[in-house]
């Protein structure tokens, strides 16, 4: 087998494995040059090569130029002149000139699926379809393993701090299909700073939310970086989401640190019956716990029922 044929396979190999990198072929030569036209090379994103096209400085500026088509992502043809007394020249004295292709083998614009339910099986296949890779992250190693139509998997505990040690890409894409609404909001924040658990901010919080009363709080915790509540309509409420935004920007007031900045939006669900009631209550009141600030649900200070009420769900 030819070293071109082995380059090659070495291609498809990276391309199926999602491995990003730059495939040079020398197109055309002039005079004295270290290979000959149709010689080929890989540059690997990590500035690793595969190959040689000669060597030297020469080819250290087409490992550099390299480089920077995997950013721009478009395909480029460079010469280098291998002799001295030209404006291009860099020092070499081979004597000629040499042509260089470079074509960048950027990874396929890539879904990353996070759950593995029936909405992600149809997702995936349909991703295949239209020529998309798939990456499906899920917490569950049984339903990993049976998961056909993804190109990659990972069984991963805990997807936000997956999420924050990975170098996203334009095309990349992140869907989220978990099987309930907490995994889902846990994956959107992954950027959250822990600046709301302080004694000042608990202040801030309760004196907004007495303010801004077109809709009544009533239980509620602070947590370091989200804040769960319970709140209802009062006599002439406005769009949740309008009041929401309305007592963000009135703490942002208080607060004056412009280091202290909300997500922008909102996540909030709507209680339809008992058992969904007690379900949010419980998960919203262990929320500490399960973060290993406190041991009982009880010990975490920033805690509290800011109106009571007798609405049955409480």
């Amino acid at each position: 087998m030819s070293l071109n044929q082995v380059i090659l396979e070495e291609l498809l190999e990276a391309k199926a494995a999602g491995k990003e990198c730059v495939l040079v072929t020398v197109a055309a030569t002039k005079g004295s040059v270290p290979r000959q036209a149709g010689t080929r090379m890989i540059v690997y994103a990590s500035g690793a090569i595969s190959g040689t096209i000669g060597g030297g400085k020469f080819e250290a500026l087409v490992i550099e130029d390299s480089l920077a088509t995997l950013q721009i992502g478009k395909p480029e043809l460079k010469t280098y002149v291998l002799r001295e007394g030209s404006p291009d020249s860099f020092g070499a004295i081979c004597g000629g000139e040499v042509t260089a292709l470079l074509e960048p083998q950027n990874r396929s614009e890539t879904i990353y699926l996070f759950g593995a339910g029936h909405c992600a099986i149809a997702i995936a296949r349909l991703a295949r379809i239209c020529g998309f890779r798939t990456f499906l992250i899920e917490d569950r190693p049984e339903i990993v393993q049976g998961f056909e139509p993804a190109d990659e998997k990972r069984v991963e505990p805990e997807p936000t701090h997956w999420i924050n040690g990975q170098s996203w890409r334009r095309s990349d894409a992140l869907i989220l299909v978990n099987r309930n609404y907490q995994l889902d909001r846990d994956v959107c924040a992954r950027k959250r700073k822990p600046w709301l658990a302080t004694s000042q901010v608990h202040r801030a919080l309760r004196a907004a939310w007495l303010r801004h009363n077109r809709w009544i709080v009533s239980a509620y915790i602070i947590m370091p970086d989200h804040v769960h509540f319970f709140a209802e309509p009062n006599q002439e409420p406005i769009a949740f989401d309008d009041w929401v935004t309305a007592w963000k920007r009135g703490i942002a007031r208080v607060l004056k640190n412009p280091q202290f900045r909300w997500q922008a939006g909102s996540f909030h669900h709507r209680i339809r019956c008992f058992e969904d009631a007690v379900e949010k209550r419980i998960y919203m009141d262990e929320n500490p716990v399960r973060a290993g600030l406190v041991r009982q649900v009880g010990d975490w200070p920033y805690r509290g029922e800011l109106v009571r009420t007798e609405r049955w769900w409480f």
